[in-house]
């Protein structure tokens, strides 16, 4: 796995999905296979886009959700 900045993406083709993946449960995990499939069978990488910050929180400070890991254990 590599991590990559924005910055250094936004030249590149890529196939990816998007999501806060709040541990990566069953669902979680078909949907970066399907990805990786699909990216593989166009030829190009593919990306799991994430959040260090709860979406909902940014849009409702005062939202607490009961995280199931934090965003270090969720980038290993």
């Amino acid at each position: 796995m590599d991590l990559t900045k924005n910055q250094e993406i936004a030249e590149k083709r890529f196939l990816a999905t998007v999501g806060f993946f709040d541990g990566v449960h069953a669902g979680h995990r078909y949907l970066i296979q399907q990805v990786k499939a699909e990216a593989e069978r166009q030829g190009v990488p593919s990306a799991v886009i994430t959040f260090p910050v709860h979406p909902r929180k940014v849009l409702q400070t005062d939202y607490q959700p009961a995280l199931l890991c934090g965003y270090e254990e969720k980038l290993a």
